[in-house]
């Protein structure tokens, strides 16, 4: 079973939407996704980071992922509350993350948002976040692309759910 995790190169950068001062002093707002130019100077970052998880197929709905994704996704979700500021993950320590909202089918992709309280996640919170997604899906032999992912929205509180956890009609 070979599959490949890849990560977004400038993840961390592409984080939350970014208020930004250009070269000629406009003021613009960059969504997710998208990175500063090296010329802007960022003024402030809007939101709570997030993750999309695209699989080698879009997602359009719950059914569209295989269970052991999913689950693999849980884990890692309930994994990010005990990676502190540094780094660290600490299994017996609580850090910023307040809460984790997904995995969630949204754009094409599983989603998984965080809330930090406007407290945000550093470049280390975010690096040890990805190996953790990693950590969970490289086992399974999928192949995923880890990237920014969208801004929060009440859509994500649903979650996704397993096969026998879905309504059958």
């Amino acid at each position: 079973m070979m599959g490949r995790v890849t990560v977004a190169e400038q993840l961390f950068e592409q984080q939350c939407t970014k208020v930004v001062a250009t070269a000629d002093g406009q003021v613009r707002h960059l969504g997710p996704g998208l990175v500063a130019a090296p010329t802007d100077s960022i003024l402030a970052k809007l939101g709570e980071p997030s993750f999309a998880i695209h699989l080698a197929q879009a997602v359009g709905a719950d059914d569209d992922v295989p269970d052991e994704v999913g689950l693999a996704l849980r884990r890692a979700a309930q994994r990010f509350p005990h990676v502190l500021r540094d780094g660290r993950e600490e299994p017996a320590e609580e850090g910023p993350v307040e809460g984790v909202f997904g995995p969630v089918v949204g754009d094409g992709a599983l989603v998984i948002c965080l809330d930090t309280d406007g407290a945000g996640a550093g470049p280390s919170m975010m690096s040890t976040m990805v190996r953790i997604v990693v950590e969970e899906l490289t086992p399974l032999g999928v192949d995923a692309h880890v990237a920014a992912g969208p801004s929060f929205s009440d859509a994500m509180l649903s979650g996704w759910l397993r096969a026998e956890e879905r309504p059958h009609g």
